[in-house]
C-alpha cells in the first residue's frame, strides 16, 4: 500500500467508527422526558434511507427500514412507545471490534452493550451482542446500507440500595435538563 492509500485507509476506518458511536448517541440523545426524540437527526449520519435492518435475532419479523425501526425505538411519530413504554433511561455503547475496507464498500462487526433502567426504577436489563453492518461510501461520507443484530444475551436485574461508597450521589437518575447539548 502506498502512503496515500494507507492514509485514506484510516481516515475511512476513523470515520466508520466515529458513525458506530454515533448509533448509541440517536439512542441516548432522545431520553423519555427529553422532549426531543427524533432519533433521525443522529441516525441519517449513520444509515442511508435506504438501509435495510435485520432485527429477527430479537423480534420475529422480516428486515425493517429507518422508519420502521425509528417507529419501533420511540413510538408512533417520536409519540412514545417503543423504548420508552419500559424504560426509564438508557445507555447505548458501541464497540467496533472488526473492519473490513474494500474500495467504496465496507464490513463491521461491532459489540454492543445496551443498559436500560426499568420505568419503576426498581430493575436494569444488560442487552449485549454483536452488530453485522455493510457499509457504502456516499457522496454524504460512509452510511450503512445493511445491519443486523445478534443477540448474545440479554439480562434483568434488581437494583439495589446505593453502595455507601456513592453516599450523597442522587439515585436514581434525575433528569435535570430536557436532554443533551452538544458540545
Amino acid at each position: 500500500m502506498t502512503t496515500e492509500e494507507k492514509l485514506q485507509y484510516l481516515l475511512d476506518r476513523a470515520e466508520i467508527q466515529e458513525r458506530i458511536a454515533i448509533y448509541g448517541l440517536g439512542q441516548d440523545f432522545h431520553q423519555p422526558g427529553f422532549g426531543n426524540q427524533d432519533s433521525y437527526a443522529e441516525w441519517s449520519e449513520v444509515f442511508t434511507d435506504d438501509v435495510e435492518i435485520d432485527v429477527s435475532d430479537v423480534v420475529p419479523i422480516p428486515p425493517i427500514n429507518l422508519a420502521q425501526y425509528i417507529e419501533m425505538m420511540r413510538g408512533k411519530d417520536g409519540a412514545g412507545g417503543g423504548l420508552d413504554a419500559d424504560f426509564r433511561v438508557w445507555a447505548h455503547l458501541e464497540h467496533p471490534v472488526k473492519i473490513a475496507i474494500d474500495g467504496d464498500d465496507a464490513s463491521s462487526i461491532s459489540l454492543h452493550i445496551h443498559q436500560h433502567e426499568t420505568k419503576d426504577s426498581t430493575g436494569n436489563t444488560a442487552a449485549v451482542g454483536y452488530w453485522f453492518d455493510r457499509w457504502r461510501r456516499t457522496p454524504a461520507g460512509w452510511r450503512i446500507v445493511h445491519r443486523r443484530i445478534k443477540q448474545l444475551y440479554f439480562n434483568t436485574a434488581q437494583l439495589i440500595a446505593t453502595p455507601g461508597m456513592m453516599a450523597g450521589v442522587e439515585q436514581p437518575f434525575v433528569v435535570k435538563e430536557p436532554g443533551f447539548a452538544p458540545v
